[in-house]
Protein backbone atom coordinates (compact mmCIF):
# COMPACT_ATOMS: atom_id res chain seq x y z
CA UNK A 1 0.00 0.00 0.00
CA UNK A 2 0.88 3.89 -0.24
CA UNK A 3 2.81 4.73 2.97
CA UNK A 4 5.73 6.02 4.76
CA UNK A 5 7.37 2.70 4.37
CA UNK A 6 6.98 2.31 0.52
CA UNK A 7 7.42 5.85 -0.76
CA UNK A 8 10.98 7.04 -1.97
CA UNK A 9 12.32 9.50 -3.03
CA UNK A 10 14.36 9.67 -6.85
CA UNK A 11 17.33 12.57 -5.80
CA UNK A 12 20.32 13.87 -7.69
CA UNK A 13 23.06 15.46 -6.07
CA UNK A 14 22.99 19.20 -6.82
CA UNK A 15 26.38 19.68 -8.97
CA UNK A 16 28.08 22.89 -10.26
CA UNK A 17 28.26 24.21 -13.77
CA UNK A 18 32.14 23.48 -13.04
CA UNK A 19 31.63 19.58 -12.31
CA UNK A 20 28.66 19.48 -14.75
CA UNK A 21 31.55 20.96 -17.79
CA UNK A 22 34.13 18.03 -15.95
CA UNK A 23 31.98 15.41 -16.22
CA UNK A 24 31.40 16.03 -19.87
CA UNK A 25 35.31 16.87 -20.44
CA UNK A 26 35.75 13.47 -19.04
CA UNK A 27 33.79 11.84 -21.41
CA UNK A 28 35.06 13.30 -24.41
CA UNK A 29 38.74 12.82 -23.16
CA UNK A 30 37.98 9.11 -23.02
CA UNK A 31 37.37 9.02 -26.88
CA UNK A 32 41.09 10.90 -27.63
CA UNK A 33 43.13 9.61 -24.75
CA UNK A 34 46.00 7.04 -26.73
CA UNK A 35 45.32 5.37 -23.48
CA UNK A 36 42.14 4.41 -23.66
CA UNK A 37 41.05 0.25 -23.56
CA UNK A 38 40.56 -0.95 -27.05
CA UNK A 39 37.53 -1.76 -26.06
CA UNK A 40 36.36 1.66 -26.12
CA UNK A 41 37.98 2.55 -29.46
CA UNK A 42 34.47 2.09 -31.38
CA UNK A 43 31.80 5.01 -31.91
CA UNK A 44 29.25 2.96 -30.04
CA UNK A 45 31.43 2.73 -26.68
CA UNK A 46 32.52 6.13 -27.15
CA UNK A 47 29.24 7.18 -27.30
CA UNK A 48 28.04 4.94 -24.41
CA UNK A 49 30.38 6.94 -22.39
CA UNK A 50 29.44 10.28 -23.40
CA UNK A 51 25.75 9.21 -22.56
CA UNK A 52 26.79 7.96 -18.89
CA UNK A 53 28.48 11.24 -18.43
CA UNK A 54 25.27 13.37 -19.88
CA UNK A 55 23.21 10.70 -17.52
CA UNK A 56 24.95 11.61 -14.43
CA UNK A 57 24.58 15.51 -15.65
CA UNK A 58 21.38 15.33 -15.84
CA UNK A 59 19.96 13.51 -12.70
CA UNK A 60 20.34 9.71 -14.14
CA UNK A 61 22.46 9.10 -11.09
CA UNK A 62 19.58 8.03 -8.76
CA UNK A 63 19.76 7.61 -4.58
CA UNK A 64 16.97 5.81 -3.12
CA UNK A 65 16.03 6.55 0.19
CA UNK A 66 13.49 6.21 2.54
CA UNK A 67 11.84 9.50 3.61
CA UNK A 68 8.88 11.20 5.99
CA UNK A 69 6.22 13.24 4.88
CA UNK A 70 5.63 17.04 4.02
CA UNK A 71 3.19 18.09 6.75
CA UNK A 72 2.22 20.82 4.34
CA UNK A 73 -0.91 22.66 4.82
CA UNK A 74 -1.64 23.00 1.18
CA UNK A 75 -4.85 21.64 -0.17
CA UNK A 76 -5.50 20.35 -3.86
CA UNK A 77 -6.87 23.01 -6.15
CA UNK A 78 -8.51 21.32 -9.10
CA UNK A 79 -7.62 22.63 -12.45
CA UNK A 80 -9.87 24.45 -14.50
CA UNK A 81 -9.92 23.43 -18.32
CA UNK A 82 -8.69 25.92 -20.82
CA UNK A 83 -12.24 27.83 -22.48
CA UNK A 84 -10.91 27.09 -25.91
CA UNK A 85 -10.44 23.25 -25.50
CA UNK A 86 -13.37 21.78 -25.50
CA UNK A 87 -13.33 18.81 -27.92
CA UNK A 88 -11.67 16.45 -25.13
CA UNK A 89 -12.30 13.03 -24.47
CA UNK A 90 -12.47 13.05 -20.48
CA UNK A 91 -11.32 9.90 -18.64
CA UNK A 92 -13.67 9.35 -15.72
CA UNK A 93 -14.72 7.11 -13.22
CA UNK A 94 -15.74 4.35 -15.52
CA UNK A 95 -12.40 4.18 -17.33
CA UNK A 96 -10.36 2.09 -14.19
CA UNK A 97 -10.84 2.10 -10.38
CA UNK A 98 -9.59 4.93 -8.51
CA UNK A 99 -6.75 4.36 -5.85
CA UNK A 100 -8.25 5.48 -2.85
CA UNK A 101 -4.90 7.16 -0.74
CA UNK A 102 -4.52 6.16 3.04
CA UNK A 103 -5.77 9.26 4.98
CA UNK A 104 -2.31 9.14 6.75
CA UNK A 105 -0.50 9.94 3.48
CA UNK A 106 -3.19 12.57 1.68
CA UNK A 107 -1.91 16.23 1.31
CA UNK A 108 -3.02 18.05 4.38
CA UNK A 109 -6.04 19.48 3.83
CA UNK A 110 -7.24 18.30 0.63
CA UNK A 111 -10.36 16.78 -0.42
CA UNK A 112 -11.78 14.06 -2.70
CA UNK A 113 -11.02 15.02 -6.53
CA UNK A 114 -14.24 13.86 -7.69
CA UNK A 115 -13.34 12.28 -11.37
CA UNK A 116 -16.82 12.59 -13.32
CA UNK A 117 -16.38 16.52 -12.72
CA UNK A 118 -17.28 18.05 -16.01
CA UNK A 119 -15.96 21.37 -14.75
CA UNK A 120 -12.40 19.62 -13.38
CA UNK A 121 -10.06 17.98 -15.38
CA UNK A 122 -8.11 15.20 -14.13
CA UNK A 123 -7.27 13.65 -17.47
CA UNK A 124 -8.17 13.57 -20.56
CA UNK A 125 -7.56 12.48 -24.01
CA UNK A 126 -7.64 15.23 -26.90
CA UNK A 127 -7.42 14.86 -30.68
CA UNK A 128 -4.94 16.60 -33.24
CA UNK A 129 -8.20 17.49 -35.12
CA UNK A 130 -9.61 19.44 -32.40
CA UNK A 131 -6.41 20.88 -31.50
CA UNK A 132 -5.45 22.24 -35.02
CA UNK A 133 -9.32 23.04 -36.96
CA UNK A 134 -7.11 24.94 -39.20
CA UNK A 135 -5.08 22.15 -40.46
CA UNK A 136 -7.97 19.05 -40.75
CA UNK A 137 -5.11 16.67 -43.07
CA UNK A 138 -2.58 16.86 -40.04
CA UNK A 139 -4.36 13.89 -37.94
CA UNK A 140 -4.41 11.80 -41.19
CA UNK A 141 -0.47 12.61 -42.30
CA UNK A 142 0.30 12.03 -38.68
CA UNK A 143 -1.38 8.56 -38.46
CA UNK A 144 -0.80 7.00 -41.60
CA UNK A 145 2.91 8.38 -42.17
CA UNK A 146 5.36 6.97 -40.31
CA UNK A 147 8.52 9.21 -42.09
CA UNK A 148 6.15 12.24 -41.56
CA UNK A 149 6.25 11.19 -37.49
CA UNK A 150 10.19 10.59 -37.64
CA UNK A 151 10.83 13.56 -39.41
CA UNK A 152 8.63 15.78 -37.03
CA UNK A 153 10.62 14.60 -34.24
CA UNK A 154 13.87 15.22 -36.05
CA UNK A 155 12.80 18.38 -36.91
CA UNK A 156 12.14 20.01 -33.48
CA UNK A 157 15.89 18.70 -32.47
CA UNK A 158 16.94 20.71 -34.88
CA UNK A 159 15.22 23.61 -33.71
CA UNK A 160 16.13 22.94 -30.23
CA UNK A 161 19.70 22.61 -30.29
CA UNK A 162 22.25 25.36 -29.22
CA UNK A 163 25.79 24.66 -28.94
CA UNK A 164 27.68 25.01 -25.96
CA UNK A 165 30.45 28.18 -25.47
CA UNK A 166 31.90 25.70 -23.26
CA UNK A 167 32.96 23.40 -26.33
CA UNK A 168 34.96 23.50 -29.71
CA UNK A 169 32.83 23.49 -32.75
CA UNK A 170 34.45 20.23 -33.38
CA UNK A 171 32.97 18.54 -29.47
CA UNK A 172 30.12 20.68 -30.31
CA UNK A 173 29.62 19.19 -33.82
CA UNK A 174 29.73 15.67 -32.12
CA UNK A 175 27.35 16.30 -29.31
CA UNK A 176 25.11 17.65 -32.20
CA UNK A 177 25.02 13.90 -33.72
CA UNK A 178 23.76 12.86 -30.00
CA UNK A 179 21.24 15.18 -29.72
CA UNK A 180 19.91 14.29 -33.24
CA UNK A 181 19.60 10.61 -32.69
CA UNK A 182 16.28 9.12 -32.09
CA UNK A 183 17.23 6.73 -30.29
CA UNK A 184 18.53 8.72 -27.65
CA UNK A 185 16.41 10.54 -25.39
CA UNK A 186 16.22 14.57 -25.42
CA UNK A 187 16.39 15.97 -22.08
CA UNK A 188 18.27 19.04 -21.57
CA UNK A 189 18.76 22.46 -24.24
CA UNK A 190 22.47 21.91 -22.75
CA UNK A 191 23.30 18.54 -21.93
CA UNK A 192 24.81 19.00 -18.75
CA UNK A 193 21.88 21.65 -17.42
CA UNK A 194 19.64 18.95 -16.16
CA UNK A 195 17.19 21.10 -17.49
CA UNK A 196 14.19 19.82 -20.03
CA UNK A 197 14.97 21.37 -23.42
CA UNK A 198 12.91 24.91 -23.04
CA UNK A 199 10.78 25.88 -25.63
CA UNK A 200 10.33 29.87 -24.77
CA UNK A 201 12.71 32.55 -25.14
CA UNK A 202 12.22 35.48 -22.84
CA UNK A 203 12.91 39.07 -24.66
CA UNK A 204 14.49 41.84 -22.65
CA UNK A 205 10.84 42.68 -21.76
CA UNK A 206 10.90 39.99 -19.94
CA UNK A 207 7.73 38.44 -21.98
CA UNK A 208 7.99 34.87 -23.43
CA UNK A 209 7.35 33.75 -26.66
CA UNK A 210 7.93 30.04 -28.13
CA UNK A 211 11.38 29.77 -29.62
CA UNK A 212 11.19 30.00 -33.49
CA UNK A 213 10.86 26.40 -34.88
CA UNK A 214 11.66 26.69 -38.89
CA UNK A 215 12.85 23.22 -39.14
CA UNK A 216 9.35 22.07 -38.08
CA UNK A 217 7.31 24.98 -40.00
CA UNK A 218 9.18 23.08 -43.12
CA UNK A 219 8.53 19.91 -42.59
CA UNK A 220 5.21 21.02 -42.12
CA UNK A 221 4.97 22.90 -45.76
CA UNK A 222 6.39 19.80 -47.78
CA UNK A 223 3.70 17.41 -46.34
CA UNK A 224 1.35 19.94 -47.28
CA UNK A 225 -0.10 20.40 -43.34
CA UNK A 226 -0.83 24.42 -43.68
CA UNK A 227 0.31 24.84 -39.80
CA UNK A 228 3.21 26.40 -38.43
CA UNK A 229 5.93 24.57 -36.00
CA UNK A 230 5.44 27.68 -33.27
CA UNK A 231 1.58 27.06 -33.59
CA UNK A 232 1.71 23.57 -33.25
CA UNK A 233 3.67 23.88 -30.06
CA UNK A 234 2.02 26.52 -28.58
CA UNK A 235 -1.03 25.12 -28.69
CA UNK A 236 -0.02 21.78 -27.25
CA UNK A 237 1.94 24.49 -24.32
CA UNK A 238 -1.82 26.20 -24.18
CA UNK A 239 -3.17 22.48 -23.64
CA UNK A 240 -1.69 21.90 -20.56
CA UNK A 241 -2.11 25.90 -19.26
CA UNK A 242 1.72 26.68 -19.98
CA UNK A 243 1.28 30.25 -21.44
CA UNK A 244 5.05 31.03 -20.51
CA UNK A 245 8.35 29.58 -18.81
CA UNK A 246 7.12 25.74 -17.44
CA UNK A 247 9.52 22.85 -16.99
CA UNK A 248 10.00 22.20 -20.23
CA UNK A 249 9.42 19.66 -22.88
CA UNK A 250 11.40 16.15 -23.66
CA UNK A 251 11.00 13.18 -26.40
CA UNK A 252 10.80 10.61 -24.14
CA UNK A 253 12.69 7.22 -25.45
CA UNK A 254 12.78 4.07 -23.57
CA UNK A 255 13.14 0.62 -23.96
CA UNK A 256 11.30 -0.02 -20.65
CA UNK A 257 11.77 -2.21 -17.60
CA UNK A 258 10.64 -5.66 -16.91
CA UNK A 259 7.43 -3.80 -14.68
CA UNK A 260 5.95 -0.76 -13.72
CA UNK A 261 8.28 2.66 -11.89
CA UNK A 262 5.38 4.49 -10.39
CA UNK A 263 6.29 8.08 -10.04
CA UNK A 264 4.74 11.64 -10.12
CA UNK A 265 7.20 14.10 -12.02
CA UNK A 266 6.73 16.71 -9.58
CA UNK A 267 3.32 16.32 -7.38
CA UNK A 268 2.05 20.20 -8.04
CA UNK A 269 -1.28 20.80 -9.19
CA UNK A 270 -0.25 21.06 -13.06
CA UNK A 271 -0.86 19.34 -16.30
CA UNK A 272 1.26 17.00 -17.83
CA UNK A 273 0.62 16.93 -21.94
CA UNK A 274 1.94 14.09 -23.81
CA UNK A 275 1.74 14.01 -27.73
CA UNK A 276 2.49 10.08 -29.02
CA UNK A 277 4.67 8.45 -31.75
CA UNK A 278 3.69 4.86 -33.09
CA UNK A 279 5.95 2.63 -34.05
CA UNK A 280 3.07 1.58 -36.77
CA UNK A 281 1.20 3.73 -39.11
CA UNK A 282 -2.99 3.45 -38.35
CA UNK A 283 -1.95 2.17 -34.91
CA UNK A 284 -4.64 1.81 -32.37
CA UNK A 285 -4.14 0.45 -28.94
CA UNK A 286 -2.05 0.51 -25.48
CA UNK A 287 1.36 0.87 -25.35
CA UNK A 288 1.87 4.47 -26.66
CA UNK A 289 1.18 6.29 -23.37
CA UNK A 290 2.44 6.16 -20.01
CA UNK A 291 0.15 3.88 -18.05
CA UNK A 292 -1.75 5.70 -15.11
CA UNK A 293 -2.66 5.43 -11.75
CA UNK A 294 -5.48 7.74 -10.71
CA UNK A 295 -6.01 8.71 -6.90
CA UNK A 296 -8.68 9.84 -4.75
CA UNK A 297 -6.55 12.26 -2.98
CA UNK A 298 -3.16 13.93 -3.60
CA UNK A 299 -0.18 12.81 -1.87
CA UNK A 300 1.80 14.55 1.06
CA UNK A 301 5.44 15.10 -0.67
CA UNK A 302 8.20 13.57 0.83
CA UNK A 303 11.25 15.35 1.98
CA UNK A 304 14.41 14.37 3.84
CA UNK A 305 16.36 16.36 6.28
CA UNK A 306 17.66 19.84 4.66
CA UNK A 307 21.11 18.96 4.18
CA UNK A 308 20.20 16.20 1.92
CA UNK A 309 19.07 19.09 -0.59
CA UNK A 310 15.44 18.40 -0.84
CA UNK A 311 13.40 21.02 -2.98
CA UNK A 312 10.22 20.84 -3.77
CA UNK A 313 8.99 18.90 -7.14
CA UNK A 314 11.49 16.45 -7.87
CA UNK A 315 10.26 13.22 -8.90
CA UNK A 316 8.95 11.01 -6.43
CA UNK A 317 8.78 6.88 -7.02
CA UNK A 318 6.42 4.75 -5.15
CA UNK A 319 6.32 0.94 -4.62
CA UNK A 320 2.56 0.51 -5.41
CA UNK A 321 1.35 -2.80 -4.72
CA UNK A 322 -2.52 -2.01 -4.75
CA UNK A 323 -5.10 -3.60 -6.98
CA UNK A 324 -4.30 -4.29 -11.09
CA UNK A 325 -8.22 -2.86 -12.06
CA UNK A 326 -6.35 0.73 -10.65
CA UNK A 327 -3.79 0.66 -13.48
CA UNK A 328 -5.02 2.39 -16.78
CA UNK A 329 -3.41 1.98 -19.81
CA UNK A 330 -4.31 4.75 -21.95
CA UNK A 331 -5.78 3.76 -25.49
CA UNK A 332 -3.80 5.75 -28.48
CA UNK A 333 -5.28 5.60 -31.96
CA UNK A 334 -6.62 8.77 -34.13
CA UNK A 335 -8.74 11.26 -32.34
CA UNK A 336 -6.98 10.38 -28.89
CA UNK A 337 -3.30 10.97 -30.10
CA UNK A 338 -2.73 13.12 -27.14
CA UNK A 339 -3.27 12.75 -23.30
CA UNK A 340 -3.66 15.32 -20.26
CA UNK A 341 -3.19 14.51 -16.81
CA UNK A 342 -2.65 16.71 -13.22
CA UNK A 343 0.24 15.05 -11.70
CA UNK A 344 -0.89 15.35 -8.08
CA UNK A 345 -3.82 13.54 -9.10
CA UNK A 346 -1.53 10.11 -10.95
CA UNK A 347 0.81 7.60 -10.05
CA UNK A 348 2.48 7.04 -13.73
CA UNK A 349 4.74 4.81 -15.51
CA UNK A 350 6.07 3.50 -18.75
CA UNK A 351 4.43 0.63 -19.75
CA UNK A 352 7.00 -2.36 -19.06
CA UNK A 353 8.92 -3.49 -21.95
CA UNK A 354 7.00 -6.21 -23.49
CA UNK A 355 4.23 -3.73 -23.97
CA UNK A 356 5.60 -1.00 -25.59
CA UNK A 357 4.54 -0.17 -29.01
CA UNK A 358 6.25 3.50 -29.27
CA UNK A 359 8.76 5.40 -31.02
CA UNK A 360 8.60 8.22 -28.95
CA UNK A 361 6.62 10.37 -26.94
CA UNK A 362 6.70 14.22 -26.29
CA UNK A 363 5.97 15.66 -22.77
CA UNK A 364 5.44 18.91 -22.19
CA UNK A 365 5.61 19.77 -18.31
Amino acid sequence: PLNSQTMVSLTAPATSALAHSQLLLDAYKTRHSSLRPAAVSSTSAWQGNLLVGMGALVGARRVWQHCCWRNSSCASSALQWPENCTAIGKVTSKDSAIYVVPERVRRCGSKQFDWDNSHHIGMAYCSLEALYPEAPNLSKIFNSNFQFRRCVRKAIRADLFRPSTRCSAKMNEELRELWMDLGNPLWGDEVWSGDKAPLWDVGPDGLYSVRCLPDLSEVFRRHGVELSGEAFIERLLRLGRRSSGGRGFSDLVTNGYEEHRWHQDHGKDEYTVMLGFPVEDNFEGEGIFTHIIRLSHPVRQPYTAPEKRWAWGKPSHVKYSGAEECVLRPIYKRGQEIIVYQDSLCLHSAPPRQELCREGLWRFM
